[in-house]
């Protein structure tokens, strides 16, 4: 029974220096932790305290926020122009005169993202330049188009297709 009771009171003894080892550890740990937050929070000397610097972020997050607000908006504005410009081109080159030789006179047609435009042709003879244009809308014209000129609005309608 006696080696028992040595049994029990070496564990009870052993368990107490493990506890106070553990409470030591911790009170280290906790008094680290302690120095790391006075000195993370209040900063020494030129370094400005946590709530300063925060307050700050918070500032400028915000002038960011509206400064990609307004490139939004600018970008939209942009989309909208861009569907007005000239996005599509055909060139189509013909021998206009027999007389003439070699392919001098073209179609050229010009359009937006909805086929409005002009189809441009010029005319190349010996004694003679003739331009035309005509307006299109909706890749139509109410003045009647030439078979080289509805050629150039094909071409132009594939200008993406073929130029990526």
């Amino acid at each position: 029974m006696l080696d028992n009771l040595q049994i029990w009171d070496s564990v009870a003894t052993f368990l107490a220096v493990a506890a106070i080892v553990a409470a030591v550890f911790v009170i280290w740990r906790l008094r680290k932790t302690i120095r790391f937050q006075k000195k993370f929070f209040s900063g020494p000397g030129n370094i400005p305290q946590l709530e300063e610097f925060l307050a700050d972020q918070e500032g400028r997050l915000g002038k960011l926020s509206e400064e990609v607000r307004q490139l939004a908006k600018a970008r939209k504005t942009l989309d909208q122009k861009q569907r007005l410009a000239i996005s599509h081109i055909g060139v189509v080159r013909f021998n206009s005169y027999a007389e003439a030789g070699g392919n001098n006179s073209f179609s050229l047609a010009l359009l937006d993202e909805r086929a409005n435009g002009v189809v441009i042709t010029s005319l190349y003879g010996r004694d003679t330049q003739r331009v035309y244009a005509k307006p299109l809308r909706a890749g139509e014209s109410k003045i009647p188009l030439t078979n080289e000129e509805k050629q150039a609005i094909l071409e132009s309608r594939n200008w993406e297709q073929a130029n990526p």
